[in-house]
């Protein structure tokens, strides 16, 4: 019999086979015709076959790559009349360490050194122009490489996989694709050459091990995901060149500092999340919207100029909650929840028009600084309570006292010893409205006596305090006394209930009304309690 072919997967799981002999009538290859073969070899074609010969233990058909031994090993060196390395020409030999191609070679295409987990060393020919697809995937004991100048382009998946911890790429490439090192967290040094234009989506995601990379000034584009998960990546720096950044680009990395250079026009959604280091952003000038979730749970951002932005979108700096200092002049539109769980204390306006609900909530805001002419549309939960001053030039004041929930601010301040007090409506009289520290615990750790003071400022107009509010100081128990002025003639209900306060009691003489239950429970008032001649009305219990 003349052997001619080997039928598909003809030596399938022949793992003991190391060699192998074609004879001179033999034509053809089936498909998969050596799969499992592992241990094989060496591949010999009798020298007068007119189809196939052998070089350097590469089967070639004319001066193409046939077959290359799944079991072959050490070094392999391509033939010089070889052009083109085919896909999945070296797919699985686990066992090759170096390659050596030559400069004739034009084309190596995708997958063509897929799965070589052995292979240590491989030189990229001058004539290549482009890294396909896959080309090195899962290389894993790939540990450098050098990209000659006249590759453009790095395709999707090139080196994922590999072990890389050096890459140098020279000046002439123009893309790196999407994935193209992705999660290769042994890598350490790269240089992005002064001729890149474009970074693909995930392209060095998860490149936990790289702590800097310098942008070159030809860059314009990085795409979604593309530095996420760095967590090593301490720094960032745009290029002049660059004017699109893509959504998520460095979710999760470990930046610490963001410098937008001013030809970056707008932001992607998320293009921060997770960046638990970042304290420091600088915006471009030619930015004019935070868009939602845009820098949501930095715990790390302490401040940013926000001085050029017109529209803040939902929950932009929700969970910041390091961010004390948030300058805005020209912001228009604030959205919901967008600095919720922040650490800002004060907060100024000046071209407000709208504000969503809780988009201050949860935050430490005791005094709002507003500059606009015409009220802000603003909802019931924007603020966490009505007991923050509110400074309105006195030009404005009138619109704000008619507006459904502007007003409730209007008439609210903070005095001396965290005490809130309401504007009666005469203007010149208030009343000790709420304690902050019941109303928020970290002010529990106050103690002692406290005085109400005969006047507070609120809003720009001297007050006589003439009241103390209804649960003023309810269960408040960091205090041991409340000293009242000579000009208080009202308690209202409950107003001492349950509260820490110790001692005798003594009211000052001017008082005229206690209203029900405004001592029950304290279990500290011992001796004598003095009620005034004044008081004309004592409620029950």
């Amino acid at each position: 019999y003349k052997v001619t072919a080997l039928g598909d997967n003809a030596l399938y799981g022949c793992d003991g086979l190391t060699k192998l002999n074609l004879p001179k009538t033999f034509t053809t290859f089936g498909k998969n015709w050596t799969h499992g073969c592992t241990t094989l070899q060496s591949v010999t074609v009798d020298a007068s076959n007119p189809t196939y010969r052998v070089i350097n233990n590469i089967v070639l058909k004319g001066n193409n790559i046939q077959y290359i031994p799944l079991g072959v090993r050490g070094t392999v060196t391509i033939p010089d009349c070889v052009t083109a390395i085919p896909t999945s020409a070296f797919d699985n030999h686990k066992y090759v360490q170096k390659i050596v191609l030559h400069n004739n070679i034009t084309s190596i295409e995708g997958g063509a050194f897929n799965e070589c987990s052995s292979l240590e060393e491989i030189n990229i020919p001058t004539s290549i122009s482009t890294i396909e697809e896959h080309t090195f995937y899962n290389c894993s004991d790939l540990k450098s490489i050098s990209i000659p100048s006249n590759v453009k382009t790095i395709g999707t998946h090139a080196f994922t996989g590999s072990g890389l911890e050096t890459v140098t790429l020279n000046e002439g490439l123009t893309s790196i694709n999407n994935y193209a090192f992705y999660n290769i967290q042994t890598l350490t040094n790269i240089n992005l050459p002064n001729s890149l234009t474009t970074i693909g989506n995930n392209a060095f995601y998860g490149c936990s091990s790289v702590e800097s990379f310098e942008l070159p000034s030809t860059l314009t584009t990085i795409k979604a995901f593309a530095f996420a998960n760095t967590t090593n990546l301490l720094e960032f720096t745009m290029p002049a060149s660059l004017t699109t950044i893509g959504s998520s680009a460095f979710k999760d990395s470990g930046i610490k500092t963001v410098t937008y250079n001013n030809n970056v026009s707008s932001l992607a959604s998320n293009a921060f999340n997770g960046c638990n280091r970042l304290a420091i952003v600088n915006l471009s000038t030619k930015i004019t919207e935070i868009k939602e979730r845009q820098f949501k749970d930095l715990p790390s951002l302490a401040s940013i100029d926000l001085s050029n932005i017109k529209t803040i979108g939902a929950e932009a700096f929700y969970g910041c909650i390091s961010l004390t200092d948030v300058t805005i002049d020209r912001c228009t539109t604030i959205g919901d929840l967008a600095f919720y769980g922040t650490s800002l204390k004060d907060i100024t306006f000046f071209d407000l028009t709208s504000v969503g609900k809780n988009a201050f909530s949860n935050t430490l805001i005791d005094i709002i600084y507003m500059n606009n002419s015409t009220p802000p549309a603003v909802d019931e939960t924007t603020f966490d309570s009505y007991y923050i001053s509110l400074i309105v030039p006195d030009y404005y004041r009138s619109k704000y006292e008619s507006h459904s929930i502007w007003k409730k601010f209007l008439y609210t301040g903070m005095g001396p010893n965290n005490i809130i007090y309401t504007m009666n409506d005469d203007k010149k009289t208030c009343y000790v409205n709420y304690t902050k520290y019941y109303q928020d615990s970290n002010y529990n750790n106050v103690s002692g006596t406290v005085t109400i003071p005969e006047s507070v400022i609120l809003n720009g107009n001297k007050c006589t305090v003439t009241g103390i509010g209804d649960y003023a100081f309810a269960f408040v128990k960091n205090i041991d006394k409340v000293v009242l002025p000579s000009t208080v003639t009202t308690i209202g209900r409950w107003a001492f209930s349950g509260s820490s306060i110790k001692g005798q009691l003594s009211l000052p003489s001017s008082i005229t009304s206690i209203g029900v239950a405004a001592f029950e429970k304290c279990a500290g008032l011992t001796g004598t309690v003095t009620i005034p001649a004044s008081a004309t009305t004592l409620e029950s219990r």
